[in-house]
């Protein structure tokens, strides 16, 4: 939906212009509608604008749970809260693919099977003291699943931010740091604020100051940590911290003129 600085009549994408303000306006809740984008913050539409349900209720998609979760197996549910070895289907979250690997504790679907998986290095005795592996730009790690030990995973070996050169492969879900990989993926719904309309859950700016600080700190210990081991400062300022805030900054000032 393209939202306009201004309205003059009741005739633009199914919304209500409030000709006192000239601004477009949802329906209001219960009234009939055929896309989310006509409902009110708070609301989803199915056949009429409903309220957004909470953890443990039932849903078709993502977008009937509050912004916070996600839809697995016609229920809400929080961001991590699968074990490896549970199944996340294209169906499971009724179409909408979205974030859907982030239901797992680890963050990772096995592609092959749709499995949430906890992925170890075939070689642990390869990883140094940090837990890495270092590996050359351009090939496959190998990985094998935590649960049955068997050798069945491929990773990109990834460049690092570091002034050597050096690459490394994505951190094994089992190191030192596992009980962190499990806290920065639940943390990710935290990101998502319920103020925000449900198609906006992921790029709504106002979410983004309370707990990306603290994300992307643990973010950096793990799902990123191959890329930051040994990084220089001003890959760190700018690729984690001042980055991150000036991007909010512009968002939020676009965002000023669009509305």
């Amino acid at each position: 939906m393209r939202l306009r600085p201004e309205c003059f009549s009741t005739t633009d994408a199914k919304l209500i212009c409030d000709t006192g303000i000239k601004k477009c306006k949802g329906k209001n809740a219960d009234e009939d509608c055929k896309a989310h984008h006509e409902c009110p913050i708070g609301y989803f539409c199915d056949g009429k604008c409903k309220k957004q349900v909470g953890k443990g209720k039932e849903c078709k998609t993502l977008y009937h749970c509050q912004n916070d979760l996600l839809c697995h197996n016609k229920e809400c549910k929080a961001y991590g809260s699968l074990a490896h070895g549970q199944s996340v289907t294209k169906d499971s979250v009724g179409g909408e693919e979205i974030n859907k690997e982030f239901l797992c504790e680890y963050g990772y679907i096995d592609a092959k099977t749709n499995m949430c998986a906890a992925l170890q290095y075939a070689n642990a005795t390869a990883a140094d003291k940090e837990g890495l592996v270092k590996c050359t730009f351009g090939e496959k790690c190998q990985y094998m699943d935590a649960a049955t030990n068997k050798t069945s995973y491929e990773r990109d070996c990834e460049c690092g931010y570091n002034d050597k050169g050096d690459s490394y492969c994505p951190l094994s879900h089992t190191t030192k740091d596992a009980s962190t990989f499990k806290t920065v993926i639940s943390m990710r719904g935290d990101n998502f604020d319920n103020s925000c309309h449900t198609l906006r859950r992921f790029d709504c700016p106002s979410t983004a100051p309370k707990t990306f600080e603290k994300f992307n700190t643990l973010k950096k210990k793990t799902i990123l940590a191959h890329k930051f081991y040994g990084a220089v400062g001003c890959a760190e300022a700018v690729l984690v911290g001042s980055y991150i805030q000036h991007s909010i900054a512009v968002i939020i000032i676009a965002l000023a003129f669009i509305f």
